[in-house]
This record gives C-alpha cells, sequence and structure tokens, in this order.
C-alpha cells in the first residue's frame, strides 16, 4: 500500500496531517499506538522543514509519501527547501541533550522510535526517510 499527500510548509498544516494519517490508521487498520510514535516523529520532522528557508521565489513544499508491506512502515519526508540535514550532528547522551539549544533531542527521538533513520540530497530536495516495524492491530509497536 503506498500513499502519497502534499502540504504548504507552513506550521498549520499539522492538523491536515493528524486528519490524512488517521484515515490512513483506518484504512490500514493500525492501532492508536503505532500512529502515535509515526505521527510524532512526522510532526517533528515536518516542524524542522517548515522553519527551513527555500530558495527565493519558490513555493515551499512538503511531501508525505507512505509504504506499507510486510509489516513496516517507510515514511518519505521530502522538501524543496535549501539543503538541510537535520540528522547531521554527533549523538549526544540524554543528559547532555537537555542542555542543548540545538533542537537535537527531537531528532534523538526520533532515531530511538525507527528502525532506520535517513537522509539525501537529490534533485534540490532534501529527502528523509525513516522506517519501523509494525504489527497487526491487536498487537504493538516493536
Amino acid at each position: 500500500m503506498e500513499r502519497a499527500y502534499c502540504y504548504q510548509s507552513n506550521i498549520q498544516q499539522i492538523p491536515l496531517i493528524q486528519k490524512d494519517i488517521e484515515l490512513l490508521r483506518i484504512e490500514q487498520n493500525l492501532s492508536r499506538p503505532q500512529i502515535r510514535q509515526i505521527l510524532m516523529i512526522i510532526e517533528e520532522l515536518f516542524s524542522i522543514l517548515v522553519h527551513n528557508p527555500c530558495p527565493p521565489d519558490t513555493e515551499h513544499m512538503i511531501g508525505l509519501h507512505f509504504n506499507i508491506n510486510e509489516g513496516v512502515i517507510s515514511v518519505t519526508i521530502t522538501d524543496n527547501g535549501l539543503p538541510f540535514n537535520p540528522i547531521n550532528g554527533e549523538k549526544k547522551k540524554s543528559q547532555d541533550l537537555l542542555f542543548d539549544d540545538t533542537g537535537r533531542m527531537g531528532i534523538e527521538l526520533i532515531r530511538t522510535f525507527t528502525d532506520s533513520f535517513k537522509y539525501l540530497r537529490d534533485s534540490g530536495k532534501n529527502i528523509i526517510n525513516f522506517q519501523k516495524k509494525i504489527k497487526s492491530q491487536s498487537l504493538q509497536i516493536e
């Protein structure tokens, strides 16, 4: 199963994203706990990309692409903003993150919640992909 969505780069698009993901959850018979973590990851990355500048005279758009196959959800988030790799940077210990004002705590949580987390710059787009194992409706996330 694949789905793709496109949103304006505006933090006020998050309720629309939440609605779209809830419809996806219902359609694919996914549990609320499974979707909560995935939605938290998407909201964090969307917020980061909204604040990433876009080239002049270009409408900043953010795309979400979902692929659910064989117990794994793959989410790819793209934007046409300036090159920006939110994954860069050294991993920090949790006590160091409490005093870090660079926004790294959200990225560290994403690393914790996902099975795979990657960044690529291609054809003028930032491409962030994460994957997470999912189980049937009656079971929890691994």
